[in-house]
Protein backbone atom coordinates (compact mmCIF):
# COMPACT_ATOMS: atom_id res chain seq x y z
CA UNK A 1 0.00 0.00 0.00
CA UNK A 2 1.23 3.50 -0.77
CA UNK A 3 1.86 5.12 2.63
CA UNK A 4 1.88 8.62 1.16
CA UNK A 5 -1.71 8.43 -0.10
CA UNK A 6 -3.39 9.90 3.04
CA UNK A 7 -0.95 12.83 3.05
CA UNK A 8 -1.46 13.44 -0.65
CA UNK A 9 -5.23 13.35 -0.24
CA UNK A 10 -5.04 15.78 2.68
CA UNK A 11 -2.91 18.23 0.72
CA UNK A 12 -5.27 17.99 -2.23
CA UNK A 13 -8.26 18.69 0.01
CA UNK A 14 -6.53 21.80 1.35
CA UNK A 15 -5.80 22.99 -2.18
CA UNK A 16 -9.40 22.68 -3.28
CA UNK A 17 -10.94 24.22 -0.16
CA UNK A 18 -8.75 27.07 1.08
CA UNK A 19 -5.84 29.34 0.24
CA UNK A 20 -3.78 30.83 3.09
CA UNK A 21 -3.03 34.39 1.99
CA UNK A 22 -4.33 37.91 2.37
CA UNK A 23 -8.00 37.84 1.31
CA UNK A 24 -9.36 39.63 -1.73
CA UNK A 25 -11.27 42.00 0.54
CA UNK A 26 -12.01 44.74 -1.96
CA UNK A 27 -11.37 45.83 -5.54
CA UNK A 28 -11.19 49.08 -7.44
CA UNK A 29 -13.28 49.38 -10.59
CA UNK A 30 -10.49 50.42 -12.95
CA UNK A 31 -12.46 50.27 -16.24
CA UNK A 32 -16.13 50.66 -17.12
CA UNK A 33 -17.41 50.17 -20.66
CA UNK A 34 -21.15 50.85 -21.09
CA UNK A 35 -23.48 49.26 -18.51
CA UNK A 36 -21.85 48.05 -15.28
CA UNK A 37 -23.57 47.92 -11.87
CA UNK A 38 -22.59 47.01 -8.31
CA UNK A 39 -25.09 45.31 -6.03
CA UNK A 40 -24.69 45.05 -2.25
CA UNK A 41 -26.55 42.24 -0.43
CA UNK A 42 -30.27 42.99 -0.30
CA UNK A 43 -29.77 46.37 -1.97
CA UNK A 44 -30.74 47.80 -5.33
CA UNK A 45 -27.92 47.66 -7.92
CA UNK A 46 -26.22 50.99 -8.59
CA UNK A 47 -24.30 52.07 -11.64
CA UNK A 48 -20.54 51.56 -11.23
CA UNK A 49 -18.02 54.35 -11.75
CA UNK A 50 -14.31 54.14 -12.49
CA UNK A 51 -12.13 54.31 -9.34
CA UNK A 52 -15.08 53.11 -7.23
CA UNK A 53 -14.09 50.64 -4.50
CA UNK A 54 -16.18 47.47 -4.34
CA UNK A 55 -16.21 45.60 -1.05
CA UNK A 56 -16.51 41.88 -0.42
CA UNK A 57 -19.98 40.34 -0.58
CA UNK A 58 -20.94 42.73 -3.39
CA UNK A 59 -21.69 41.55 -6.92
CA UNK A 60 -20.44 43.25 -10.07
CA UNK A 61 -22.86 42.85 -12.97
CA UNK A 62 -22.03 43.69 -16.58
CA UNK A 63 -24.73 44.35 -19.13
CA UNK A 64 -24.92 43.42 -22.84
CA UNK A 65 -22.18 44.85 -25.05
CA UNK A 66 -20.36 45.98 -21.90
CA UNK A 67 -17.11 45.23 -20.06
CA UNK A 68 -15.50 45.96 -16.70
CA UNK A 69 -12.10 45.66 -15.07
CA UNK A 70 -11.40 45.16 -11.36
CA UNK A 71 -8.00 45.67 -9.74
CA UNK A 72 -7.37 44.23 -6.28
CA UNK A 73 -4.83 45.76 -3.86
CA UNK A 74 -2.32 42.94 -4.52
CA UNK A 75 -2.55 43.62 -8.29
CA UNK A 76 -4.74 40.62 -9.02
CA UNK A 77 -6.70 41.67 -12.11
CA UNK A 78 -10.17 40.61 -13.24
CA UNK A 79 -11.66 41.58 -16.59
CA UNK A 80 -15.35 40.87 -17.11
CA UNK A 81 -17.08 40.39 -20.44
CA UNK A 82 -20.67 41.11 -21.42
CA UNK A 83 -23.54 39.72 -19.34
CA UNK A 84 -21.28 38.67 -16.47
CA UNK A 85 -22.15 38.35 -12.78
CA UNK A 86 -19.12 38.15 -10.46
CA UNK A 87 -18.83 38.21 -6.68
CA UNK A 88 -16.11 37.59 -4.08
CA UNK A 89 -16.41 36.31 -0.54
CA UNK A 90 -15.21 38.16 2.54
CA UNK A 91 -12.08 36.69 4.15
CA UNK A 92 -11.17 34.51 1.16
CA UNK A 93 -9.36 34.65 -2.17
CA UNK A 94 -12.35 33.12 -3.93
CA UNK A 95 -14.30 34.63 -6.82
CA UNK A 96 -17.76 33.36 -7.70
CA UNK A 97 -18.66 33.49 -11.40
CA UNK A 98 -22.43 33.02 -11.60
CA UNK A 99 -22.44 33.59 -15.36
CA UNK A 100 -20.53 35.29 -18.14
CA UNK A 101 -16.86 35.56 -19.02
CA UNK A 102 -13.86 36.29 -16.82
CA UNK A 103 -10.17 36.86 -17.41
CA UNK A 104 -8.25 36.47 -14.15
CA UNK A 105 -4.59 37.43 -13.83
CA UNK A 106 -2.93 36.50 -10.53
CA UNK A 107 0.62 37.82 -9.96
CA UNK A 108 3.34 35.74 -8.31
CA UNK A 109 3.87 35.60 -4.54
CA UNK A 110 0.29 36.75 -3.82
CA UNK A 111 -1.22 33.55 -2.51
CA UNK A 112 -3.07 32.53 -5.65
CA UNK A 113 -6.83 32.57 -6.09
CA UNK A 114 -9.71 30.31 -6.93
CA UNK A 115 -12.75 30.69 -9.13
CA UNK A 116 -15.94 28.84 -8.28
CA UNK A 117 -18.30 28.45 -11.21
CA UNK A 118 -20.98 25.86 -11.85
CA UNK A 119 -19.88 22.63 -10.17
CA UNK A 120 -16.18 23.39 -10.74
CA UNK A 121 -13.50 25.20 -8.76
CA UNK A 122 -10.36 26.41 -10.54
CA UNK A 123 -7.39 26.84 -8.16
CA UNK A 124 -4.31 28.73 -9.36
CA UNK A 125 -1.11 30.34 -8.15
CA UNK A 126 0.64 32.84 -10.41
CA UNK A 127 -1.49 32.30 -13.50
CA UNK A 128 -3.69 33.91 -16.16
CA UNK A 129 -6.90 32.13 -17.10
CA UNK A 130 -10.10 32.64 -19.07
CA UNK A 131 -13.41 31.27 -17.78
CA UNK A 132 -16.76 31.30 -19.55
CA UNK A 133 -19.95 30.11 -17.85
CA UNK A 134 -23.23 30.03 -19.76
CA UNK A 135 -25.79 28.64 -17.28
CA UNK A 136 -27.49 25.41 -18.39
CA UNK A 137 -25.31 25.43 -21.52
CA UNK A 138 -21.54 25.26 -21.24
CA UNK A 139 -18.51 25.96 -19.07
CA UNK A 140 -15.02 26.58 -20.46
CA UNK A 141 -11.65 27.18 -18.78
CA UNK A 142 -8.53 28.15 -20.77
CA UNK A 143 -5.06 28.57 -19.27
CA UNK A 144 -2.88 31.30 -20.80
CA UNK A 145 0.00 31.22 -18.30
CA UNK A 146 0.82 29.19 -15.20
CA UNK A 147 -0.94 26.01 -14.11
CA UNK A 148 -4.48 25.57 -12.81
CA UNK A 149 -6.03 22.67 -10.94
CA UNK A 150 -9.72 22.20 -11.70
CA UNK A 151 -11.74 20.31 -9.09
CA UNK A 152 -15.28 19.01 -9.21
CA UNK A 153 -17.15 20.20 -6.11
CA UNK A 154 -17.76 17.30 -3.76
CA UNK A 155 -15.62 14.84 -5.73
CA UNK A 156 -12.20 14.72 -4.06
CA UNK A 157 -10.79 12.19 -6.50
CA UNK A 158 -11.78 14.00 -9.71
CA UNK A 159 -9.48 16.84 -10.65
CA UNK A 160 -7.17 17.81 -13.48
CA UNK A 161 -4.20 20.14 -13.87
CA UNK A 162 -4.37 22.39 -16.92
CA UNK A 163 -1.13 23.81 -18.32
CA UNK A 164 -0.83 26.80 -20.71
CA UNK A 165 -2.66 26.26 -23.99
CA UNK A 166 -5.04 23.69 -22.51
CA UNK A 167 -8.79 24.11 -22.40
CA UNK A 168 -11.50 22.27 -20.51
CA UNK A 169 -14.98 22.40 -22.01
CA UNK A 170 -17.95 20.79 -20.33
CA UNK A 171 -21.41 21.47 -18.89
CA UNK A 172 -21.93 23.64 -15.77
CA UNK A 173 -23.15 20.74 -13.60
CA UNK A 174 -20.49 18.25 -14.70
CA UNK A 175 -19.84 15.31 -12.33
CA UNK A 176 -16.79 13.84 -14.07
CA UNK A 177 -14.17 15.86 -15.93
CA UNK A 178 -13.52 15.25 -19.64
CA UNK A 179 -10.04 15.36 -21.17
CA UNK A 180 -8.77 18.84 -22.03
CA UNK A 181 -7.93 19.96 -25.56
CA UNK A 182 -5.32 22.34 -27.02
CA UNK A 183 -6.25 25.86 -28.09
CA UNK A 184 -4.27 28.08 -30.47
CA UNK A 185 -2.96 30.71 -28.04
CA UNK A 186 -1.65 33.01 -30.74
CA UNK A 187 -5.05 33.38 -32.39
CA UNK A 188 -6.80 33.57 -29.03
CA UNK A 189 -4.64 36.46 -27.81
CA UNK A 190 -5.15 38.40 -31.04
CA UNK A 191 -8.92 38.04 -31.10
CA UNK A 192 -10.20 38.00 -27.50
CA UNK A 193 -11.62 41.32 -26.28
CA UNK A 194 -10.61 40.42 -22.73
CA UNK A 195 -6.94 39.78 -23.55
CA UNK A 196 -6.08 42.38 -26.19
CA UNK A 197 -5.91 45.75 -24.39
CA UNK A 198 -6.94 47.83 -27.42
CA UNK A 199 -10.04 45.68 -27.92
CA UNK A 200 -10.93 45.74 -24.24
CA UNK A 201 -10.95 49.51 -23.67
CA UNK A 202 -9.29 52.64 -25.03
CA UNK A 203 -6.22 53.36 -22.93
CA UNK A 204 -6.21 49.99 -21.16
CA UNK A 205 -2.76 48.70 -20.23
CA UNK A 206 -1.48 45.38 -21.60
CA UNK A 207 -1.67 42.42 -19.24
CA UNK A 208 1.31 42.21 -16.89
CA UNK A 209 1.54 38.50 -17.73
CA UNK A 210 1.74 39.13 -21.48
CA UNK A 211 5.49 38.25 -21.66
CA UNK A 212 4.71 34.88 -20.03
CA UNK A 213 1.85 34.32 -22.46
CA UNK A 214 4.11 35.19 -25.41
CA UNK A 215 6.64 32.61 -24.22
CA UNK A 216 3.87 30.00 -24.19
CA UNK A 217 2.87 31.05 -27.71
CA UNK A 218 6.48 30.54 -28.85
CA UNK A 219 6.59 27.14 -27.14
CA UNK A 220 3.35 26.15 -28.83
CA UNK A 221 4.71 27.31 -32.20
CA UNK A 222 7.64 24.96 -31.68
CA UNK A 223 5.21 22.12 -31.01
CA UNK A 224 3.51 22.84 -34.35
CA UNK A 225 6.85 22.74 -36.15
CA UNK A 226 7.79 19.43 -34.53
CA UNK A 227 4.29 18.02 -35.24
CA UNK A 228 3.62 17.45 -31.52
CA UNK A 229 0.61 19.68 -32.15
CA UNK A 230 -1.38 19.20 -35.35
CA UNK A 231 -3.81 21.91 -36.59
CA UNK A 232 -7.44 20.81 -37.04
CA UNK A 233 -10.52 22.33 -38.61
CA UNK A 234 -12.84 21.42 -35.72
CA UNK A 235 -15.05 24.00 -34.05
CA UNK A 236 -17.86 24.46 -31.57
CA UNK A 237 -20.65 26.66 -32.89
CA UNK A 238 -22.14 29.21 -30.52
CA UNK A 239 -22.37 28.04 -26.90
CA UNK A 240 -22.65 24.33 -27.62
CA UNK A 241 -20.39 21.44 -26.66
CA UNK A 242 -20.59 19.38 -29.88
CA UNK A 243 -17.75 19.26 -32.37
CA UNK A 244 -18.48 20.34 -35.93
CA UNK A 245 -16.48 20.60 -39.10
CA UNK A 246 -17.47 23.99 -40.52
CA UNK A 247 -20.13 23.51 -43.20
CA UNK A 248 -21.04 20.00 -42.00
CA UNK A 249 -23.54 18.67 -39.41
CA UNK A 250 -22.45 18.51 -35.76
CA UNK A 251 -20.98 15.37 -34.21
CA UNK A 252 -20.42 14.42 -30.59
CA UNK A 253 -17.21 15.31 -28.77
CA UNK A 254 -15.12 18.19 -27.49
CA UNK A 255 -13.52 21.23 -29.07
CA UNK A 256 -12.56 24.70 -27.94
CA UNK A 257 -14.36 27.44 -29.85
CA UNK A 258 -17.33 29.61 -28.86
CA UNK A 259 -19.28 32.43 -30.42
CA UNK A 260 -17.57 35.83 -30.30
CA UNK A 261 -20.86 37.70 -30.02
CA UNK A 262 -21.08 39.95 -26.94
CA UNK A 263 -17.29 39.95 -26.60
CA UNK A 264 -17.04 36.37 -25.36
CA UNK A 265 -13.71 35.60 -23.73
CA UNK A 266 -13.00 32.75 -26.13
CA UNK A 267 -13.83 33.84 -29.68
CA UNK A 268 -15.00 31.60 -32.51
CA UNK A 269 -11.71 32.08 -34.39
CA UNK A 270 -9.58 30.62 -31.60
CA UNK A 271 -8.96 27.31 -33.40
CA UNK A 272 -7.83 24.00 -31.90
CA UNK A 273 -5.10 21.45 -32.39
CA UNK A 274 -4.80 17.72 -31.87
CA UNK A 275 -2.05 16.68 -29.46
CA UNK A 276 0.41 13.93 -30.33
CA UNK A 277 2.80 12.78 -27.58
CA UNK A 278 5.48 10.11 -27.99
CA UNK A 279 4.68 6.90 -26.14
CA UNK A 280 5.88 6.96 -22.54
CA UNK A 281 5.99 10.74 -22.08
CA UNK A 282 3.89 13.47 -20.55
CA UNK A 283 2.46 16.16 -22.81
CA UNK A 284 5.57 18.26 -22.09
CA UNK A 285 7.85 15.46 -23.28
CA UNK A 286 9.22 14.57 -19.84
CA UNK A 287 9.49 10.84 -19.03
CA UNK A 288 6.59 9.37 -17.12
CA UNK A 289 7.41 8.44 -13.49
CA UNK A 290 7.80 4.75 -12.91
CA UNK A 291 5.23 3.05 -10.65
Amino acid sequence: MNATLPITAALFAMLCTRLDASPLAEAKVSRVVNEVTVAAPQAKPRRAAEQQVVGAENAVRVGPRSRAELLFPDHTLARLGAETDLGFRRGTRELALAQGTLLLEVPGFRGGARVRTGSLTAVCGAATILVEHLPSQSLKIVVLAGNVRVCVAGFLGDSIVLSPGKMLITTPEVKRLPDPVDVDLSTLVKTSALIEAAKFSAGAAPLASLPRIEREIARQAGSFKSARLIPTNLAIVGSGTSVVIPGQPAAGGNSVVVDSENDAAIPKSAGIAAHRSPAGTHDDGNPLPQP
